[in-house]
């Protein structure tokens, strides 16, 4: 299996034993510590694609399972290689560059491929995928250097301090067309707290879908087939923006005829980007005359890619200036980016006024996101300096450090400052906690200082405004910004438990007031409920099916959120042994 993404910078392919090694090109170019190029460059049986004609490209040699690229350009196949005249003959992944007829190849290999822990390799390594970047340093020239060529593996083990691949195969590689993301399906147990149940068919398994770019790993949660197993999933495929995956599975029963085996069904699931985009006011600004341009972010927590077509405001005091905004570039914001508007205000009468900001794409599926933005006409006395704060990523229910800016009056005359105030979309995530410049005198070109931090509420980006007034009505404010984040953990009262009965778990950092899934690694037992501190403490039924020995048991809120622990469980039998007087007569 060969994949790339649509300019055929990047390429995943199903790599396993099959010899270490890499050849690129006709240059001896080495990717990673240990891998090893063939000395003679391409060798002679490599079936490169070559021009048979107009608009006809055939392969030299032995090649399937063709794909392109968006534009055509790019051509991944398999074929078979042989790197001496006396050596094995060994399956291959092919990327032809049909501009210039050049290939590029690279042997689907062991543990040499990249520097990373292997597991369960006594026998054979299970398959991994990796990504291939050709251009590595952005330069626009794919594979002329070593330094513009990395070599990734995608099915690893996240969170972890070194690189650890998958225990089990994976499979199915698909990329997103930046090459950002990639779609598999894995049975390795350690890519995720769930470990997949091992049914289904031959490349059946868990979905997962790596970012590179987040350093992140997203399991596909299992309730998006009700009634299939769980880990009975295969051949994910991405759509160019991720925001569309598609998939086979396992048929649930009541919807396979009588006398059909095996059955799949087809799923399509739409990952839709959470995207954030914060309440802006430009504050006081002099009638007729055009305030500094400011600007907002629209940021992208993902899944998927956000691709704005148009960015628009339904006042035309307000003005966006599309030259200098990127998201009127039509470039595509990938999970983790962020474009921006760039917005002036220009009153026409001392009023106030409010105006509505979206930005939106075209097409199927397309989102948008909105926001408002404000001003009013006046004589402008204040400015802040920052005018906005990202207080970064905040566990939920923890508080930043604090932010400081400074509050400068910029008119001809002295003022004061009659308050200072947290308002907007998230405005009790955000609190005041210095301010050195309520009620006191403010000469012209004199500053003060206000300190504010961020204790998130919930989950992902949260805004706010800050706003500084004169006793004139006369102000400015600072837009703040930051991201809350969960970071639960759970335990339980008792380190062993005999099968059959209850253990007492206990968890926190979950969401507040939500569905929790109790999980033994091969369904969901019971669901329980955190209480508003996002808590909880309940007894857990131990199954006697369930055997002795170590057991994880998993924890997780319906978004995702999850935790896990483990507790030594004891067989029924092992405890009756264990009685005084058992076995005598």
């Amino acid at each position: 299996m060969a994949d790339h993404s649509r300019r055929g910078r990047s390429v995943r392919i199903a790599a396993g034993v099959l010899g270490a090694g890499i050849i690129l090109s006709t240059a001896s170019t080495s990717v990673g510590a240990r891998p090893q190029p063939a000395e003679s460059g391409v060798p002679a049986q490599l079936p490169p694609l070559g021009p048979t004609g107009e608009g006809v490209t055939v392969s030299e040699g032995v090649g399937s399972h063709p794909t392109p690229s968006g534009d055509g350009r790019f051509v991944v196949y398999e074929g078979i290689v042989q790197t001496s005249d006396d050596g094995p003959l060994r399956t291959t992944v092919f990327l032809a560059d049909r501009s210039d007829g050049s290939v590029i190849a690279f042997l689907s290999a062991d543990i040499g491929l990249v520097d990373a822990t292997f597991d369960r390799c006594d026998l054979g390594c299970p398959t991994q995928v990796y990504r291939l970047d050709r251009d590595a340093d952005d330069d626009g020239l794919f594979g002329d250097s070593a330094d513009g060529i990395e070599l990734q593996l995608v099915s690893r083990e996240p969170r972890a301090d070194s690189v650890i691949a998958g225990t089990g195969s994976s499979t199915s590689p698909s990329l997103s067309a930046d090459g950002q993301q990639i779609a598999f399906a894995s049975t390795a147990e350690n890519l995720d707290l769930i470990a997949p149940s091992g049914g289904g068919a031959v490349g059946d398994g868990a979905l997962f879908v790596a970012d590179v770019e987040l350093d992140s790993l997203e399991r596909v949660s299992d309730s998006v087939v009700p009634g299939s197993a769980l880990g009975t999933y295969a051949r994910p495929a991405l759509s160019e923006t991720a925001r569309t995956l598609v998939f086979d599975a396992v048929a649930q029963p009541d919807i396979v005829p009588d006398g059909i085996i095996d059955a799949r069904q087809v799923v399509a699931l739409t990952r839709t980007p959470t995207l954030s985009l914060p309440e802006t006011d430009l504050g006081t600004t002099l009638v007729g005359l055009s305030s500094d341009e400011w600007y907002v972010a629209v940021v992208n927590d993902g899944p998927s890619s956000f691709a704005p077509a148009t960015v628009t405001v339904d006042d035309p005091h307000f003005e966006i200036d599309a030259e200098h905004s990127t998201c009127t570039l039509g470039s595509v914001v990938p999970p983790g980016g962020d474009c921006t508007v760039r917005v002036s205000f220009t009153p026409s009468s001392r009023d106030a006024y409010t105006a509505v900001i979206t930005v939106a794409e075209h097409g199927f599926g397309a989102v948008s996101i909105s926001a408002l933005v404000k001003g009013t006409g006046g004589e402008p006395a204040l400015r802040a300096d920052p005018a906005g704060a990202d207080l970064g990523r905040i566990v939920v229910g923890s508080s930043s450090p604090e932010f400081h800016f400074d509050v400068s009056n910029i008119s001809a005359f002295a003022t004061s400052i009659a308050s200072v105030r947290v308002s907007g979309e998230h405005r009790a995530d955000f609190a005041v906690s210095t301010d050195n410049c309520a009620e006191r005198p403010l000469n012209p070109g004199v500053s003060c200082n206000v300190g504010i931090t961020f204790t998130p509420t919930d989950s992902g980006r949260r805004t706010a405004l800050i706003e500084i007034r004169t006793p004139h009505g006369q102000y400015t404010s600072v837009v703040a910004a930051g991201d809350g984040a969960y970071e639960p953990r759970v335990g339980f009262l008792e380190s062993e438990i005999v099968a059959g009965s209850d253990v007492i778990a206990f968890g926190q950092g979950y969401p507040a007031d939500s569905e929790v899934a109790v999980v033994f690694g091969d369904g969901v037992r019971f669901i329980a409920t955190t209480d508003e501190r996002g808590e909880f403490i309940v007894p857990v039924p131990v199954p006697t099916s369930l055997g002795g020995g170590s057991r994880t048991i998993v924890i997780e809120s319906s978004t995702g959120v999850a935790a896990a622990a483990a507790v030594e469980v004891i067989d029924e039998l092992e405890q009756m042994i264990g009685m005084p007087g058992f076995g005598l007569g």
